[in-house]
């Protein structure tokens, strides 16, 4: 068996002379993608497409969707505080790492790590099964998404209304529509069900219209054949986007890496205007004297915000690994490294107060303090909580089909990113080497959707949690501490920085840094 010194990142036989390294600043000439046939790997086209499918795989969900709920149930400053400290303590550089791995083997995130040294080829097989977790329940994040969208272009909103009658706060109407529907003397079950929507329609509706939702994970329910049809249609734009292999997918990302930046804008703009916004900022901003040191000392909180950069920047998953074999070596992968960190934490910061500004909107609403409203909120705030808010904006189906869009686009296109990286593992493979990518991409999709399918029935939201809590936490830290040891001290760090013709992040960052702060949740 050979020592680690023995073995080079360099481009296999097969690769040689198709790997230049990009020293230009500019995009560089366009490449046309290479039959599969001839053994080329496909190229990007240019620079700014690479960097485009990085900021659009890097700036998904978890920016928007996941981050301010973390914030809420976290306390707010003292989170925020600490996942800037992990992002660019540890998420760049691992970042940096992963990149520069992909470029200089032209591997998968499997094949790549045969490079480092064959026997730790099992980091590569855990990123890609948790990639595949993660895969599957963001998928059904995205499936919700896509009922939301449809059910926006409506007025008013279906879940303002409870039985045909629209909500209000008016008493009066209340009655009025016990009256028209007969209910005055009706079970005590169904007056119940018709309390339980009028006082919360936007709940009611996300658990028991949109979901289906059982009353636990043990029992089933019924199939919900909306968020089915929602998720095969999910996979079915995500095959479309990558079954022509990098040729289609990479004009795909101009449009999906941008236009939900600009709609974030907007939001943002309507969001901070809106009656109450402020008192839900404070919430965000402020938080309760004393407590910021207390929860600094928190491994729960050290813990949760690791993993929400890893889960943010796509880290110890693969698909940085597997989209950047597809792009020329260059020496400025760090400075772009630095620049995504910088745009996620702008991008979540914003998504942070217009989640807030509108709970306190809401807050305002009911009458209720905005900090106590943001605390009781979990996975479904998007759903629940702004929904409401987006009830009473004018113009409010606009304002929803807006957000449910900007939603869309940044799942779709981490997605895309994701699956392809699947593409390129069995790519990788010798015995599919010569398949054709539709048929690689429609096999991969087929099986994921077959796998979603637990997820349409009542307990789905259950097994959801399940997903969220496990499959994107612990596992990913372990993963990424894997990392820093095999190219740290199996590698070592001065012979990669000299075969990835860059500057590495030094012996302090790698081996020392890195994973020291990986360990410190565990060590508190």
């Amino acid at each position: 068996m050979k020592n680690p010194e023995e073995y080079e990142l360099v481009p296999t036989e097969g690769d040689a002379g198709k790997r230049p390294v990009d020293e230009s600043e500019g995009e560089g000439s366009p490449k046309e993608p290479k039959p599969k046939d001839e053994g080329k790997r496909e190229q990007w086209d240019n620079r700014i497409q690479f960097f485009l499918t990085l900021i659009g795989y890097a700036i998904g969900l978890g920016s928007v969707w996941r981050f301010p709920y973390l914030v809420a149930r976290n306390g707010g400053f003292p989170f925020i505080l600490l996942y800037v400290i992990m992002l660019f303590v540890i998420g760049v550089p691992l970042f940096y790492l992963e990149v520069t791995l992909g470029q200089s083997t032209s591997k998968g995130p499997i094949a790549v790590w045969s490079k480092v040294a064959p026997s730790l080829t099992g980091i590569g097989v855990a990123m890609t099964v948790v990639n595949v977790y993660i895969i599957l329940y963001y998928t059904v994040i995205i499936g919700w998404i896509d009922l939301y969208l449809v059910s926006s272009f409506s007025s008013p909103l279906p879940w303002a209304e409870c039985f045909g009658c629209v909500v209000t706060s008016n008493a009066s109407d209340q009655q009025a529509c016990l009256s028209r529907l007969g209910l005055g003397t009706s079970p005590g079950s169904m007056l119940q069900e018709f309390y339980s929507c009028w006082n919360d329609s936007t709940k009611y509706y996300w658990y028991n219209t949109a979901l289906g939702a059982s009353g636990s994970i043990g029992a089933a329910g019924e199939f919900n054949w909306k968020v089915f049809l929602s998720i095969f249609i999910t996979y079915l734009v995500i095959y479309l986007c990558i079954f022509r292999g990098l040729a289609w997918a990479g004009k795909v990302i101009y449009v999906t890496a941008t236009l939900p930046l600009l709609v974030l804008l907007c939001l943002f703009f309507r969001a901070v205007t809106l009656p109450g916004a402020a008192s839900g900022l404070k919430c965000m901003v402020m938080p309760d004297e004393g407590t910021v040191m207390r929860k600094m000392q928190d491994p729960q909180m050290w813990l949760e915000a690791s993993t929400q950069v890893f889960f943010a920047l796509g880290l110890a998953m693969g698909p940085l690994i597997g989209l950047s074999s597809h792009s020329t070596r260059s020496r400025h992968v760090l400075r772009d490294a630095i620049l995504v960190g910088v745009i996620l934490l702008v991008v979540s910061l914003f998504s942070a107060i217009v989640v807030f500004s509108v709970v306190g909107f809401k807050a305002q609403l009911m009458n209720v303090d905005s900090c106590e409203l943001v605390k009781a909120q979990g996975t479904g705030m998007i759903f629940v909580v702004l929904t409401e808010a987006l009830n009473h904006m004018p113009g409010a189906p606009f304002w929803s089909v807006l957000f449910f869009f900007m939603l869309l686009l940044l799942g779709v296109d981490s997605q895309l990113g994701s699956v392809y990286t699947l593409v390129t593992i069995l790519a990788d493979w010798k015995p599919l080497a010569k398949v054709h990518t539709e048929y690689i991409a429609g096999f991969i999709c087929t099986g994921l959707f077959l796998c979603t399918v637990p997820f349409t029935f009542g307990n789905g939201v259950y097994l959801f949690d399940l997903f969220d809590r496990f499959a994107a936490t612990l596992p990913l830290l372990l993963i990424g501490l894997f990392e820093f040891v095999a190219v740290a001290w199996v590698f070592g760090v001065g012979r990669y920085s000299a075969h990835i013709c860059c500057c590495g992040l030094g012996l302090w960052c790698w081996k020392v840094q890195c994973p020291h702060m990986l360990l410190w949740p565990g060590s508190l």
